[in-house]
């Protein structure tokens, strides 16, 4: 698994442990299988090519099968010794990445060492022969401002580094030596299985992975899926101790043995060209060993006699224990052959349709209509030991969990219906399209996800080199046979049903007897499926405490029954009449959406190089296209004063993105001038209701844009978690230019007609969903959550907290919230975003006819005192580009101090300023709603928060120390970024690596409250309280930050220096880069679209003393916080719980729950009001 992740990479691990293991496989299939495959998929003639004599065979770029808006070139090689490489040359970008898949995983592993391929794949980053410093490599990546990340499967080790190009060579020095002469350095292979056990205590409480466990545990022991893929310290320390195993000698017998050059693909990405890329893998992956072994390949199984695992569960229901308040069942239906060979195939596309589609006449519309549901996801996986199956997972609502019964009638009425259906072969062609069209014109990924694009597609589809693009894109022709097959196995026969269920005990304790149970008498009616406690005529005995299992690894608790045969029974004579009867089910039509024409739209409009004013770009246009008829009148011109549009003449791409903001109007809500609640809280509330309901409504009644490619949607956020502006709703649709227009027109009808279509019916189910998520909260949350908590109550001058919200949820009123709708949407401040493939007068049509759809007579006048002109560029801008310039003039100014603050804070906006802490009244409004700036306080303020975990089960404990550096600005968000890529991987080696003081060990670069620079060193540990922990992190801090200070070199800043400059010329190559580069400081309403060029010259004229300077006052000047949060299952007794709850580290002030320094004389606090005022 990953070396390296921060808590909001979590998900991303639990993705690669649980749906990657689940379609992985792993043992060998014979050279000779091997030697014809290859044979067929390669062309090789090297007569005359340069690189003859380094490489056995090439493809070429010209023989690539590419989108058309691509311009990167490609080339295959494989090198002398086996190993496969893709080389991708992208002139646009200063990044390169090289990505290695080996072809070796968890199920490669001899005898009972669990986890052994995991712990390889961590020993090979800490040092090799020729590179023995500790984590030097990780060190080197982190200078260079770069990422590295690996995770383990059960077929596969991938590895993963991206670093600016300059520096690409010697990083794939470093990276391939841990495939020629890793150290396996004894002082860090113990150190390292305490990685791996942290690891796991981090991952295990997520319920996803312990129902994946229990399934292990299930399965017939002799099947490899059984195997505990994720290693611990009982499987890889004390069981193998015990009968005399050195795991330290068998983990290099692993290397030896399994690692194999000709097990490696290998993808190389950068602006170097092909040639360039080709002489370096050459150069430092020639060299590693091919030891020629045979090579397991995607359609061949790798049990030689496969049996289906989950058939000998099937007619089973697992009852497991939930740390949550997230009800779901999952179903699983065991298919009797391995299908990878179908994988070309859409072959659930009308499943699909038919079952978890949002469409009208769709199962899951009847279900979510009928407050049975929340969500319903249907999935196929082919698990590389030799078999398949498909899944079916519904989140249900509290009337859904005592109603299973007419669920799973409703779900097998649509499978009959699909049985007995002739397939709309139309509508399948209508996606191979679609998919056609994605792949030629939809987007240009990044060079890290089309390598890992690359690595999946080649071995998923056993695609010939030059197809590797295009594979996974071309959807094969509809086959009957494979839709049958796949149907008739979806069957009441043929299911293992997983049940999530929250306090097991509770549940069976309530249960009732078997005699009670009614399936076998009659039809239930509604009345008796309320009557009985979570479904218990599914079963065919009656629970009892005595039955309870507990997975090892987990400990999850579990019990295993038999599904009712009556209730089999029943499901097996319902009847394709009662899912349209019944279930109001019906059909697909055509989908109106699908592209054709994918026309460059920009021809005679001006290129531009930053976002300008839609109004001034609606007048460039006009004045360069005289002979064009561009005398239309628009009506209204005063909604798109702060409309900004730009022109993708770099992307080649024939999309566009609209993005409409409606600003809360904070200003009628504090002068009384319209009647609705005040009260912060509920606002909020509010606002998230308002997100989750439309975002539904959007999911339903326009399901089709999803199909054919579009995205249309709406969303909220608010003082609370932006910090910048009020409540404020954001609509976005992105997608084809030709097909926008429609799409426009449809959101638009959608938008108007939400607070009269929206019913209390379904206000209720989401306020109860957001009680569950609420609930989570308090009884099993994660570290994450507890922080955030702390966090929000060290900020905010209000109470923001889940217990506050979740108390606040029985006094909201569906009609309140309906005026509330109404007055975001009718009386919010416009502003907004446009670019793409569109010219601007074609622009100001669709908002021209979106606005006039949108709004009535007689609201659309609230807007109309905004004033326009078509050549407005405001004096705000001017001023900010003269502060920009004074601060580049001299520069020492920069550096200059004063007692309140460091840096440049006289050129930040008046509007992004903090002022003294003030409130206009006692209430909780949202006009009285602030933030504390921590910047503020007295100089070098240090306080300690402390909390109790309040997890039942997690052992994990944590410190996360907050420096607030300054005032966010272009100088002091340069600086940090470039101090934390100095210090990032020295924190993360000499705590993670060398004192193994936990598994999530990183530092990084944070905004804290929308307005100050700052980092954060966060450490999560299973094996050290709070006082250990907090501890080693001062040790560093004083280590590193104490003015006597000098780890920092002159050759550190340089290389960092270089390495940020290089990242700062990246060219932007996708919408999400044009996005995430304009649309902050839109919202921010700073408009500096010239920040990247300002920040590259700041890096070239900062000196190594101006740097040390600076970093030197940070000890001196700069607040910190430190938050601890203790988890109560990891202290052996009582008495060292208190102690824990006593500590406070030196020099800290510790805050408790009275405490708040809002109280605090001098304090300043951001607030909305300015920001709201801002024009």
């Amino acid at each position: 698994m990953s070396r390296k992740l921060g808590l909001n990479n979590i998900l991303l691990l639990l993705t690669a442990i649980i749906c990657n293991s689940f379609i992985s496989r792993s043992s060998l299939a014979t050279e000779n299988s091997y030697i014809s495959l290859v044979s067929l998929r390669e062309r090789v003639d090297l007569n005359g090519n340069k690189f003859q004599g380094s490489i056995l065979s090439i493809v070429d770029d010209d023989e690539f099968l590419k989108p058309v808006i691509s311009e990167r070139s490609y080339r295959y090689v494989k090198l002398l010794n086996e190993l496969e490489v893709f080389l991708v040359s992208d002139s646009k970008t200063t990044k390169s990445t090289a990505m290695m898949n080996v072809k070796v995983g968890s199920s490669m592993e001899p005898g009972i060492l669990y986890g052994l391929a995991h712990y390889l794949e961590h020993l090979l980053f800490i040092n090799s022969e020729k590179y023995p410093d500790l984590d030097g490599f990780m060190k080197f990546i982190g200078l260079h401002n770069g990422y590295t990340n690996a995770h383990t499967h059960s077929y596969k080790t991938v590895y993963e580094l991206t670093v600016d190009s300059l520096s690409f060579d010697e990083a794939l020095d470093r990276f391939s030596e841990f495939f020629k002469a890793p150290l396996f350095d004894d002082t860090y292979t113990y150190k390292e299985l305490m990685a791996i056990e942290n690891e796991f205590n981090y991952a295990k409480t997520d319920d996803d992975l312990r129902l994946y466990f229990v399934l292990k545990s299930l399965v017939d022991k002799k099947s490899l899926f059984s195997r505990f893929d994720f290693g611990n310290l009982d499987t890889l320390k004390r069981i193998p101790e015990s009968i005399g195993i050195d795991v330290r000698e068998e983990v290099i017998k692993f290397f030896k043995s399994e690692y194999s050059s000709n097990r490696m693909v290998l993808v190389l990405t950068g602006n170097q060209s092909l040639d360039e890329l080709t002489d370096m893998a050459i150069k430092h992956f020639s060299g590693i060993e091919n030891k020629n072994l045979p090579i397991q390949t995607f359609s061949e199984p790798i049990d030689k006699n496969p049996v289906n695992p989950f058939k000998s569960l099937t007619n089973k229901i697992v009852l497991l224990d939930s740390f949550g308040n997230d009800m779901r069942i999952k179903v699983i239906f065991p298919l009797k052959r391995y299908m990878p060979k179908t994988i070309s195939q859409d072959r659930l596309f009308l499943l699909e349709r038919y079952i978890s589609s949002r469409r009208k006449g769709g199962l899951y519309q009847y279900l979510y209509n009928s407050r049975l549901i929340f969500d319903i996801d249907l999935d196929i996986d082919d698990y590389n030991i030799g078999f398949s199956y498909v899944e079916l997972t519904v989140t249900l609502t509290k009337n859904g969990e005592k109603n299973l019964f007419l669920i799973f009638e409703a779900f097998f009425s649509v499978i009959k219906l699909i049985e007995n259906t002739e397939p709309r072969i139309d509508l399948y062609n209508e996606k191979k399209m679609t998919s056609l069209s994605s792949f030629n014109y939809g987007k240009v990924s990044s060079l890290f996800d089309e390598s890992n694009n690359i690595l999946a597609t080649y071995y998923n589809y056993e695609s010939k080199p030059e197809e590797v693009l295009k594979k996974s894109y071309l959807i094969s022709d509809f086959d009957m046979e494979t839709h049958e097959e796949i149907i008739s196995q979806i069957n009441p026969d043929n299911m293992l049903v997983f049940f999530r269920v929250k306090n097991l005990e509770d549940v069976i304790n309530n249960s009732i007897s078997v005699e009670d149970n009614i399936i076998c008498s009659l039809y239930p009616s509604s009345k008796h499926l309320k009557d009985n406690v979570y479904n218990e005529l599914l079963l065919s005995a009656k629970l009892s405490i005595g039955e309870i299992s507990e997975e090892n690894y987990t400990k999850a608790k579990y019990v295993t029954k038999e599904l009712n045969p009556c209730f089999i029974s029943y499901l097996k004579q319902v009847t394709p009449e009662m899912a349209i009867e019944k279930f109001g089910i019906t059909h697909s039509e055509p989908n109106p959406y699908i592209s054709n024409d994918f026309s460059n739209n920009l021809s005679g409009v001006t290129v531009e190089n930053v976002p300008i004013r839609l109004g001034d770009a609606l007048s460039k246009y006009r004045k360069s296209n005289v002979n064009k008829d561009l005398s239309s009148e628009y009506e209204n011109f005063g909604l798109y004063k702060d409309f900004f549009y730009y022109p993708t003449h770099i992307l080649n791409i024939p999309k566009v993105t609209f993005k409409v903001m409606f600003d809360f109007p904070l200003d009628k809500v504090l002068n009384n001038s319209v009647s609705i609640t005040t009260n912060s809280l509920r606002l909020e509330l509010y606002s998230y209701l308002f997100s989750v309901l439309i975002s539904t409504k959007f999911s339903q009644e326009l399901f089709e844009l999803d199909l054919a490619s579009y995205i249309a949607s709406m969303s909220t956020s608010s003082f609370s978690s932006s910090y910048l502006n009020t409540i404020q709703a954001t609509f976005v649709s992105f997608g084809f230019t030709d097909k926008m227009p429609l799409v426009m027109y449809r959101s638009a009808q959608l938008i108007r007609e939400f607070s009269k279509k929206v019913t209390k019916h379904e206000f209720d189910i989401q306020i109860q969903l957001l009680e569950k998520k609420l609930m989570d909260y308090f009884d099993n949350p994660e570290i994450s959550d507890e922080y955030s908590r702390m966090l929000n109550k060290l900020n905010f001058n209000q109470d923001l907290s889940p217990e506050a919200k979740l108390k606040e949820l029985s006094l909201l009123d569906f009609q309140e919230f309906i005026e509330f709708t109404d007055l975001l949407l009718n009386t919010s401040k416009l502003s907004g975003f446009v670019f793409g493939n569109m010219d601007p007068k074609a622009v100001v049509d669709i908002l021209d006819h979106f606005f006039t759809t949108l709004y009535t007579e007689e609201n659309r006048k609230i807007t109309s005192n905004n004033e326009f002109s078509f050549m407005f560029v405001s004096d705000f801008f001017f001023s900010q580009w003269d502060r920009f310039r004074s601060l580049y003039t001299s520069l020492k100014n920069y550096f200059g101090r004063n007692e309140s603050q460091m840096g440049e804070y006289s050129y930040i906006p008046d509007h992004l300023k903090s002022d003294l802490y003030n409130i206009r009244d006692s209430t909780e409004s949202l006009g009285n709603l602030q933030i504390l700036d921590v910047v503020s306080l007295p100089r070098k303020s240090k306080y300690y928060l402390f909390k109790i975990s309040e997890s039942k089960i997690d052992i994990n404990s944590a410190i996360i120390l907050n420096i607030y550096v300054d005032y966010k600005s272009l100088g002091s968000s340069i600086l940090t970024n470039l101090l934390v890529s100095i210090i990032s991987d020295q924190f993360f080696a000499e705590l993670r690596t060398d004192k193994q003081l936990g598994y999530i060990v990183y530092s990084t670069y944070k905004t804290f409250s929308g307005h100050i620079s700052g980092f954060s060193f966060v450490v999560v540990s299973s094996n050290n309280n709070v006082d250990v922990i907090s501890k080693n992190v001062l040790e560093f801090w004083e280590k590193w930050f104490s003015t006597s200070s000098n780890l920092i070199t002159n050759k550190m800043f340089d290389v960092a220096r270089l390495s940020y400059i290089e990242y700062l010329k990246d060219k932007l190559t996708s919408f999400a880069d044009v996005n995430a580069e304009y649309s902050d400081t839109i919202q921010r309403k700073e408009y500096d679209f010239e920040w990247r060029q300002k920040s590259i010259r700041f890096l070239q004229e900062i000196s190594f003393k101006d740097f040390i300077d600076w970093y030197r006052n940070i000890y001196d000047y700069s607040n910190s916080v430190m938050f601890a949060i203790q988890s109560p299952n990891s202290v052996s007794n009582s008495s060292e719980l208190d102690r824990l709850k006593g500590f406070t580290p030196n020099e800290f002030t510790k805050l408790d729950e009275t405490k708040t320094l809002f109280s605090l004389e001098g304090v300043k606090a951001f607030n909305q009001i300015k920001m709201f005022n801002t024009d």
